[in-house]
């Protein structure tokens, strides 16, 4: 339930600082939701716009890219700068090479592990328990997948 979770609803955006936010609902991607997808990104002038969705456009894990998903919204994040995508739905983490300037990252890796791969846009992905902090400032993103050892496993920096 999105009221559970403090979310105003199942598509959303929010503007933090120099920051756009967006949230959306890739088990309904309806026109509607890709209109106002568009306008939204259109409309900011933020520098930095981060997409969460939960079917990963581009995915080497164990369910693959969800092409569909991939045929609907990355054109639209490509038009409008997106600079960085996270995802779940897979249980790995993946990283992306930029791929139209977007980066795509997979972070579903708290949940039971299963076997990753690669693809030609994978530039890194493994198979063991993580999560992904990711440094908001005004010149850069920088991003970093931690085990639950306390190790780096991963770490990016985006510029705008």
């Amino acid at each position: 339930n999105v009221d559970a979770l403090g979310m105003p609803g199942p598509w959303y955006s929010e503007r933090l600082g120099d920051l756009l936010f967006v949230a959306l609902d890739s088990n309904d991607l309806t026109s509607e939701q890709l209109d106002w997808l568009d306008q939204v990104l259109a409309d900011t002038d933020a520098t930095w716009k981060i997409v969460a969705l939960h079917h990963p456009p581009y995915s080497s894990g164990y369910q693959g890219s969800s092409l569909d998903v991939r045929r609907l919204v990355s054109p639209i994040f490509e038009r409008h700068g997106v600079q960085l995508v996270l995802s779940g739905h897979e249980h790995d983490y993946e990283r992306s090479h930029p791929i139209d300037g977007v980066t795509y990252i997979v972070t579903g890796a708290a949940s039971g592990s299963r076997r990753t791969g690669e693809a030609s846009f994978t530039a890194v992905s493994f198979s063991w328990h993580s999560f992904v902090e990711i440094g908001v400032y005004g010149d850069r993103l920088v991003g970093r997948a931690i085990s639950q050892s306390k190790r780096v496993a991963d770490e990016w920096t985006l510029a705008p």
